[in-house]
């Protein structure tokens, strides 16, 4: 250790790579060797009693480059290790935390399959549009320019007019205020899931198999792919193909240097005579009239697409002005800005004649974390009904400071964005901005749990109680709207739990991270799962921390992670146990059994599963038990332990139906009637799987529909009703596609062969 200098901190660090280079000066400010880092990291785990002691590899690889992910605790006892003093080690998990917060932004991407609308009206460019002319299929084409120049809305545009084909669209956020850049891993998971590929087989892929995959399947079909918003070559450089009939459209605000571009056009302000069109459209009469004044007022607007645009709408809702006014009254906002630039000129000249409510709504819109959203969230924001915040919604449209990408959705130019933001610090009072946004958590939370009563009613029991909002919310009524309200919402609700958990508002996220478990879990989002329930562990306290790391530990799980989510459950366990929540703790230890069955780990599993049915008896949680219970069974099955499989099955069955939980009534049933499918007791196979298929359809458990099936159908096969057992496959087959389950999936294909294998050998 060098005398006479304070050890080195870790400063405003915001990626892993430079959170490990700040931990490589530590290191070598103290002296230590990696060895040793690792014998005192290892000692005082030991003597705080912490069960998880890590490997050597594991503490070197904190020091090294490239990492998606560090383990804060970690980080934290690696640097007591070098520096023993709990002052700094706060100060590193702060930045920890920021950085972690931060990856699982840039996680969060929404990627459409169709593009932006293009404009009614397109004005100019023909010169630029004469560089990628109709029926070009394939290349890269990169357009770059100064804000507000209309890079996006002229890729909107050339993309429009080329030939359809598979479309993919995503704003990489390279340059927004509020959010980090995309991460280009997150991106593509996205896109081969937009692409057909299955949740389950994206996870385990890294970056570099990642663009191996994309690049395959795109090479398949005619794919157009816009990168809007690009931040760095970095960024773009793993998302792009050299594959026929591909075409790839990347915007940015600087010039990129990227390999195989076959257009670069690089946009500049709009032509004196394109910005007069512009304006002509709005004002025809009086553009005509007075073609001097409309040049002038052009000339203000600095030839700025946006701006001119803005003006433009203004003019629009302003008939009975002259030209004269309207370029007066630039004038007089250009003397009086801070920043003296054409797109603040004409947001604030649109800005101060707009009626109070849609400035109020612009200020508030900026408050929002994700990238669009619809007149339900901007209700709540405002705090308004439906018909007079649509209607709000569609005039600032109309006056260009709000777009409409899609139907029924609305977003901001990112210049919009910042202007509305500071307008929103100065005119509105930071607690009617906090009120704003807790309307905002408080509608995303209610309608998530509307929809997860759909989407999974046998969760309800495990819901928290959360306020409804007093603003209006979508009419969710079965689960296919459910569904779909998810999905078109997972963004924005990722979004919400991230800034809630930077805003002070910790019950929003946990309690987003118990409703949303079964939804991400289900449809395969498990980077997501990971995101916002690892967020919450951050964040909750005792004992919703230990549930948060019981969920962490199933996303990890199926991501791959087999030993952190062993970790997660151990964590979780001790905090129950600390905290004398036997519930808790049989809940830990269940989830542990689970966690051992992943590692084959089989007798700790039963062993887990036996100690929780034991303290899980003494409490008034029967549902928990059954659980547990089940979980044995298949723990024993597995272990090829068949009578105490039935045993533990039934136990299961006898429960379930006396507290009348049928969702569980169905598992017991289906485990029951798989124990006597290996015992050869084939008819009574059945008839419990067909029993437990009836409850799995009657409950909407989709999942346990899926596995009753395969086994009902094998049922069939071994009894040689061949046709109902194909035909009982193939719906296994589909429900396995539109659940993301491989391995249902594959054990419906394979039965489907040996089916038409008999087939074929019947005389």
């Amino acid at each position: 250790m060098e005398s006479g200098r304070e050890p080195p901190r870790p400063g405003l660090v915001r990626t892993y790579d430079e959170l490990a280079e700040r931990l490589r000066a530590l290191r070598s400010w103290s002296g230590a060797s990696y060895r040793e880092v690792h014998r005192r990291t290892v000692r005082d785990r030991t003597g705080r009693g912490v069960s998880e002691i890590p490997a050597y590899a594991t503490v070197y690889n904190c020091f090294q480059p490239g990492r998606r992910r560090m383990d804060p605790e970690l980080v934290v006892d690696v640097v007591r290790a070098l520096v023993d003093d709990d002052s700094a080690a706060a100060e590193w998990r702060q930045v920890c935390q920021v950085v972690d917060q931060r990856a699982a932004e840039a996680s969060v991407v929404d990627v459409a399959a169709e593009l932006p609308a293009d404009l009614p009206h397109f004005i100019g460019r023909r010169t630029e549009l004469g560089r990628v002319p109709a029926g070009t299929e394939t290349g890269l084409v990169t357009i770059h320019g100064m804000p507000g120049s209309g890079k996006t809305t002229l890729a909107t545009h050339i993309a429009q007019r080329l030939a359809p084909g598979s479309r993919l669209f995503v704003d990489l956020r390279g340059h927004d205020p509020e959010r980090p850049p995309a991460d280009p891993a997150a991106v593509l998971g996205a896109f081969l899931r937009r692409l057909g590929v299955r949740g389950s087989e994206i996870a385990p892929l890294d970056l570099a198999r990642r663009t191996a995959m994309y690049r395959v399947l795109v090479a398949r079909c005619r794919t157009l792919v816009l990168l809007d918003n690009a931040g760095s070559e970095d960024q773009v450089a793993p998302l792009l193909t050299d594959a026929d009939g591909c075409l790839t459209l990347v915007t940015s605000r600087r010039r990129l240097e990227l390999p195989g571009i076959t257009q670069e056009i690089a946009l500049e302000p709009f032509a004196p005579a394109e910005s007069v069109e512009l304006l002509r459209r709005s004002a025809s009469g009086r553009v005509d009239a007075s073609p001097q004044l409309a040049g002038q007022i052009a000339d203000f607007c600095g030839h700025l697409p946006l701006a001119v645009a803005l003006i433009a709408g203004w003019m629009d809702n302003r008939p009975d002005w002259t030209l004269s006014d309207h370029l007066d009254r630039l004038a007089e906002r250009r003397g009086g800005l801070r920043l003296d630039n054409a797109v603040e000129v004409a947001l604030a000249t649109s800005y101060e004649r707009l009626p109070d409510d849609d400035r109020r709504l612009l200020r508030l819109l900026s408050l929002h974390p994700g990238a669009d959203l619809d007149v339900y969230a901007a209700a709540a924001l405002t705090g308004g009904g439906l018909s007079r915040t649509s209607m709000t919604l569609d005039r600032l449209v109309s006056a260009s400071v709000l777009r409409r990408p899609t139907t029924g959705r609305y977003a901001m130019h990112d210049l919009v964005r910042i202007f509305a933001s500071d307008r929103a610090r100065e005119e509105e009072r930071p607690a009617e901005r906090r009120s704003a946004l807790l309307k905002l958590y408080d509608y995303y939370r209610h309608s998530a749990k509307c929809a997860m009563v759909h989407y999974a009613p046998q969760d309800r029991h495990r819901h928290p109680e959360v306020p409804a909002p007093d603003t209006p919310t979508p009419a969710l009524s079965d689960r296919d709207s459910a569904s779909a309200w998810l999905e078109a919402e997972r963004a924005n609700l990722l979004a919400v739990a991230s800034h809630a958990s930077s805003n002070g508002s910790a019950q929003h996220i946990v309690d987003l991270s118990i409703l949303l478990f079964r939804f991400l879990d289900a449809a395969g989002h498990h980077q997501d799962a990971a995101m916002v329930h690892g967020l919450a562990a951050t964040i909750a306290e005792p004992p919703e921390r230990a549930r948060a790391l019981i969920n962490l530990g199933t996303a990890c799980w199926r991501l791959g992670r087999y030993d952190e989510a062993l970790a997660h459950n151990q964590a979780a366990l001790v905090i129950h146990r600390d905290m004398g929540d036997r519930v808790g703790e049989g809940i830990a230890l269940t989830n542990l059994g689970v966690s051992c069955g992943r590692l084959d780990r089989l007798p700790e599993a039963i062993e887990h599963y036996r100690t929780a049915i034991d303290i899980l008896a003494t409490t008034d949680d029967r549902v928990t038990e059954g659980v547990a219970l089940g979980n044995l069974g298949y723990a024993l099955e597995r272990s090829g332990r068949l009578d105490e499989a039935l045993e533990q099955n039934l136990r299961h069955l006898e429960l379930a139906r006396r507290i009348d939980d049928q969702a569980a009534q169905g598992v017991a049933l289906g485990n029951v009637g798989s124990v006597y499918q290996r015992l050869g007791r084939l008819e009574e196979a059945l008839a419990y799987h067909e029993q437990a298929l009836a409850l799995a359809r009657q409950t909407g458990y989709r999942l346990g529909e899926l596995s009753i099936l395969n086994e009902l159908a094998a049922d069939l096969h071994l009894l040689g009703q061949i046709d109902r057992a194909l035909e009982t496959y193939s719906l296994a087959e589909d429900l396995a596609g539109a659940l993301d389950n491989p391995g249902e999936l594959e054990c419906a294909r394979a039965g489907i062969e040996r089916c038409r294998q008999t087939l074929d050998l019947e005389p």
